[in-house]
């Protein structure tokens, strides 16, 4: 109490990274410039002892005496679990519009496999089936139908629900695939 606020604690604006050299000054002026209480935002670091550097936000007042300001009444609010909570929040947002996104997807990618493998299915019925072009369209229409299953996911995904796992024989996945 009553001390120089540049000996109780070091300021840093984490935005520029300089360190608030004369905080006391500083402060007496954002209090000045409003002609009362100022609160800042979210751009300050406490730097303590140790050098941990410590979001805060802060409010000052000013103590007057006449018409003359004598001092300050600062007051900081560690806003570390805030930040955590925004960034969080963040995270859910981003997650829920790449949900958002992936439905649609899924949803076009659906319409395009649909006409896909109706005219995949009529050229199958057209040739003979002991054909090579039948056991080639036959293999189109399975990796259609595969298709059909990421885009299933995808939907899963875009409703909250967690994509369907199942096992398979490598050999035969590797052999679909080639």
């Amino acid at each position: 109490v009553g001390m120089h606020i540049g000996k109780v604690m070091r300021l840093k604006n984490y935005l520029t990274g300089q360190e608030l050299t004369e905080p006391s000054s500083s402060v007496l002026d954002s209090c000045k410039l409003i002609g009362g209480i100022h609160s800042g935002g979210e751009d300050w670091w406490l730097v303590s002892r140790i050098g941990k550097e410590i979001p805060i936000e802060y409010t000052c007042a000013p103590i007057r005496r006449g018409d003359n300001t004598a001092g300050a009444v600062l007051v900081l609010r560690d806003v570390t679990e805030k930040q955590a909570m925004d960034a969080e929040m963040m995270k859910a947002q981003n997650l829920e519009a790449l949900g958002t996104l992936a439905g649609a997807v899924a949803h076009e990618f659906n319409n395009v496999l649909t006409s896909t493998l109706g005219y995949l299915s009529m050229a199958k019925n057209m040739v003979e089936h002991d054909s090579g072009m039948w056991g080639r369209l036959k293999k189109a229409v399975d990796a259609a139908l595969r298709a059909r299953e990421i885009s299933d996911q995808l939907l899963r995904f875009s409703h909250g629900g967690e994509p369907s796992k199942s096992r398979g024989v490598l050999m035969d996945i590797l052999k679909d695939a080639a």
